[in-house]
């Protein structure tokens, strides 16, 4: 990670190192997973690098979309984005690392302020983790799943060999404080135990704004670059935060299928007083009109880059939605 800069790359990377599946996996069909009025935005993910002697190689479906609607989180309106990834279509990584990811945000409709962000993944260690911003006590409060752990054994007390599948398992025990009754939405395991467990909390400014990686691009779809020129973003990555800006750097046109588009390419890079060594960057390119449609990503990762390309089809047949986002 130490190499990746970008936004995306907090959920790619993770995903292109997943372990391989002790099981089966669910089928997701992303590419006819579109509801009804939602944006839906489908790509191809594609690397090209040293593992692949530089020629590019499709590995996953992405889809990014946002709720047709707002709904209510803790009683305050709001608005759900998604971004969701899938090999299932693409034998070489459905065979030695299939993957079902989805990362969720949980913002008010102008973008301006996170609640709840949510990262799920189906492989064998099955990811949930949930990051609540409290801002009544001016922090991050982290929750993940509930797992089943070896018991702990007195240094004299014989035992048996456990495996990941030994009924004698024992779940884990709560956090120092029990999650907040409005993340309780999954049901009670056994013994009547919740679902999420308290891991951390990390402090944040007062009435600071706080992005996370999805909801940052959707922000930067939006702005005014002739206008505000850099913009800079506090972004919220793993356990603490980074500072990233966003720019503007050219007008190019890009080949979606057989039609060439004239978009907008900005770019997003880590802070170089905050970083502390040459990162990476990511950069976006959307079409130049009020759409501002996303069509391609370019991320600088270890190795090589890796790209999503917009569906030449989903492109063409793009209806403008009803949707839960209000840009300003």
């Amino acid at each position: 990670m130490k190499k990746i800069v970008s936004v995306f790359i907090f959920c790619i990377s993770f995903s292109l190192s997943a372990a391989v599946l002790a099981g089966g996996i669910t089928k997701w069909s992303l590419p006819k997973a579109k509801k009804p009025d939602e944006e839906f935005l489908l790509y191809r993910l594609s690397y090209s690098g040293f593992l692949t002697a530089f020629v590019w190689k499709d590995l996953a479906d992405t889809v990014l979309s946002a709720d047709s609607a707002p709904s209510k989180f803790n009683g305050q309106k709001s608005c759900r984005l998604h971004l969701r990834m899938s090999t299932e279509n693409f034998l070489l990584a459905e065979s030695f690392s299939p993957m079902r990811y989805h990362w969720r945000t949980t913002i008010n409709p102008d973008l301006s302020r996170i609640f709840l962000i949510e990262e799920i993944n189906e492989n064998d260690d099955d990811l949930h983790r949930v990051v609540w911003l409290n801002r009544n006590k001016n922090q991050i409060e982290i929750y993940r799943k509930r797992k089943k752990m070896i018991p702990q054994f007195d240094e004299n007390e014989e035992y048996d060999f456990y495996d990941d599948n030994d009924a004698d398992l024992a779940w884990e025990k709560d956090g120092k404080k029990q999650p907040p009754d409005f993340l309780v939405e999954n049901p009670k395991i056994e013994d009547g135990l919740n679902y999420l467990i308290y891991d951390k909390a990390i402090k944040i400014e007062k009435n600071g704004s706080v992005f996370d990686p999805l909801s940052l691009i959707y922000s930067a779809r939006w702005y005014d670059y002739g206008k505000v020129g850099d913009i800079d973003f506090v972004v919220s990555h793993k356990d603490g935060f980074r500072q990233y800006k966003v720019f503007f750097e050219d007008k190019e046109i890009v080949e979606i299928g057989s039609k060439s588009v004239n978009t907008l390419k900005i770019v997003i890079r880590r802070h170089k007083k905050e970083s502390g060594e040459n990162e990476g960057f990511m950069a976006i390119w959307l079409t130049d009109d009020e759409r501002r449609l996303p069509v391609q990503y370019l991320v600088e990762a270890k190795l090589g880059e890796i790209r999503l390309k917009i569906n030449a089809l989903n492109f063409e047949n793009y209806q403008a939605p009803v949707n839960c986002v209000v840009h300003k």
